[in-house]
């Protein structure tokens, strides 16, 4: 039931300007301020994703998570196997 498991989700790993992985929680985790998480914030979209508002330091709630990134619509790239022509991608 996961996004993950229907390829519409997925996990970025991180590193900060020393090549350290980034990890853990919280509102002020580190991820929020590296490159690559400014990046997807500018070009994600570009590309049909986006990191979700339950996943951001905004959010009230959490879990924050600035390497969580998941498909816009997702059901906009999804096709129904019956309508799938043989050979269609």
């Amino acid at each position: 039931t996961s996004n993950h498991g229907w390829g519409m989700a997925i996990d970025i790993k991180v590193r900060n300007a020393k090549g350290e992985k980034v990890e853990g929680h919280g509102k002020t985790h580190p991820g929020y301020d590296t490159v690559t998480y400014k990046w997807m914030m500018e070009n994600a979209s570009k590309f049909g994703f986006h990191n979700p508002s339950w996943a951001r330091k905004t959010s009230s709630k959490g879990p924050y998570e600035p390497w969580h990134w998941e498909a816009i619509r997702g059901s906009n790239f999804i096709k129904k196997a019956q309508t799938t022509k043989t050979g269609e991608f």
